[in-house]
């Protein structure tokens, strides 16, 4: 209703946001960037993101939370989860992400058990050299590593599942 009332600049820069959000979610500083880009002034920029924040047509709160719930259900580890979050530029705290984990019934060590299980789940009915197992091992652990994983954990449960194989 109120962007019939802005000023051409502003109902342009208004309409790419509403484009934007149309079709991903993004943070509220990669909207102000993806406006910035585009050449709008601060003070249009803020215009825009304060008009929809107030419509109701932008949440940070709930874009993080759907963040968070996405990456905990494709099994990043918390501590991967609190550097996307800072590279995102989300104030967020702690807690936010254990109780999208307790609210998602997830847990890290879960996490690792279904990532091993997934990748281990071809070798089952193999035997395999001790060569072959420490390949594996060193491939998993990379993989699981980059889900931002603890070492310790990782290899206790690699250890593990790897000596059931």
């Amino acid at each position: 209703m109120a962007a019939f009332f802005m000023n051409e600049e502003t109902k342009k820069a208004y309409n790419y946001i509403l484009f934007l959000i149309s079709r991903q979610d993004y943070s509220k500083s990669k909207l102000q960037k993806k406006l910035n880009q585009k050449g709008y002034s601060k003070e249009i920029i803020d215009t825009v993101l304060e008009q929809i924040t107030d419509q109701g047509i932008f949440d940070e709160k709930r874009y993080m939370d759907s963040k968070i719930r996405s990456l905990a259900k494709r099994n990043y580890s918390k501590a991967h989860i609190q550097r996307f979050l800072k590279n995102e530029d989300l104030s967020f705290e702690n807690e936010d992400i254990d109780s999208m984990f307790i609210k998602e019934a997830i847990s890290e060590e879960d996490q690792l058990n279904s990532l091993i299980d997934k990748k281990i789940r071809k070798f089952a009915n193999e035997s395999l050299s001790k060569e072959e197992k420490y390949e594996i091992q060193k491939k998993l652990f990379s993989y699981l590593h980059s889900k931002g994983h603890n070492y310790q954990k990782i290899k206790t449960l690699l250890t593990k599942k790897l000596s059931e194989i």
